[in-house]
C-alpha cells in the first residue's frame, strides 16, 4: 500500500541554491549595526590625588569598557538568534501542510527536509563561529584585564608600603619635634629662673652698694674724729708741756 505523506504549499519543489543565498544576503542587511560603546566619563581634574584614587578610576573605566563590550556581543548574538528564528520560521512555513497538497511524494519531502537541515547547519555553524570568536576575544580581554588588575594591586601594595613608611617617619619626626619643644620650654624656664636670680643678685648688689656708701660715710666720720682726737692730743701735750715748764719755773724760784 502506498504511503501518503503530508505535502508542502504550492511551492513544494526544492528551491534553487541561489534563493537561500539571496535571502541570507537580505537578512544580513537587516543585521543591526554594532552599538556604540558607551563613552567612559572623563575623569575630573584633581590636585594632589592619592595613587589609590587613580587606581580606582582606572578599574572603573575598565569595568565600563568590559560592560560595553559584553553588551555589544550580547546584542550581536541576539541579532543572530533572531535571524535564525526568522529563517526557521520561513522554513517551517515552507513545510506547512495543507489538506489539498497531500499527494506530494515522500522523496520531495525528504529532499526538502535535507535542504532545511543543511540551512540549519549553516546557520548553526555561523552562530557557533561568531560565538567562539567572541568567547576567545572575551577570554583574551579578561586575561589582559586580570594582568592589569594584578599590576594595579601591586602598585597599590607598594603605595601602601610607602605610605606606611612615610607615616613611621612622620611619627618619628613628630616625636623629635615634641622632644625639642620640651627642651626649649625647659631652657626658657631655666633662663627665666636665671633672670630672676640675676635680678635678685642685682638687688643685693644695689643694697651692698648702699651699705658701702654708708660705710664710706662712716669711715669719713671716723677719720674726721680721729683727726680731731689727734688735734686734741697734740693740744693736750702742749698744755701738759707748758704746765710742766711752769711748775719747773715755780720750783726754781728763790724763797723770800
Amino acid at each position: 500500500m502506498e504511503r501518503k505523506e503530508p505535502t508542502l504549499s504550492g511551492h513544494a519543489s526544492v528551491p534553487e541554491r541561489d534563493e537561500p543565498i539571496t535571502r541570507r544576503a537580505a537578512v544580513d542587511t537587516s543585521r543591526p549595526s554594532r552599538p556604540q560603546t558607551p563613552a567612559a566619563p572623563a575623569p575630573a581634574p584633581s590636585s594632589g590625588t592619592s595613587p589609590l584614587a587613580i587606581i580606582a578610576l582606572l578599574l572603573a573605566l575598565a569595568g565600563v569598557a568590559i560592560g560595553g563590550f559584553f553588551g555589544w556581543k550580547l546584542t550581536e548574538a541576539q541579532a543572530l538568534l533572531q535571524q535564525a528564528e526568522a529563517r526557521i520560521a520561513d522554513l517551517e512555513g515552507r513545510l506547512s501542510v495543507t489538506s489539498d497538497e497531500s499527494s506530494q511524494s515522500l522523496t520531495q519531502v525528504d529532499a526538502k527536509l535535507k535542504w532545511v537541515d543543511s540551512e540549519i547547519r549553516k546557520l548553526w555553524g555561523i552562530s557557533n563561529d561568531v560565538n567562539r570568536k567572541a568567547i576567545a576575544a572575551n577570554k583574551e580581554n579578561i586575561a589582559s584585564l586580570a594582568k592589569e588588575l594584578a599590576a594595579a594591586k601591586k602598585d597599590a601594595s607598594e603605595a601602601n608600603a610607602t605610605a606606611a613608611s612615610l607615616n613611621t617617619q612622620l611619627a618619628a619626626n613628630k616625636a623629635a619635634v615634641d622632644d625639642a619643644i620640651a627642651k626649649i620650654d625647659s631652657a626658657v624656664l631655666s633662663i627665666a629662673e636665671q633672670g630672676k636670680r640675676l635680678q635678685d643678685f642685682t638687688e643685693q648688689v644695689d643694697r651692698v652698694d648702699g651699705q658701702l656708701s654708708s660705710l664710706q660715710a662712716l669711715q669719713q666720720k671716723v677719720r674726721t674724729n680721729e683727726e680731731a682726737i689727734a688735734a686734741i692730743d697734740a693740744y693736750r701735750r702742749t698744755i701738759n708741756r707748758d704746765i710742766l715748764e711752769l711748775k719747773q719755773r715755780i720750783g726754781a724760784a728763790p724763797a723770800n
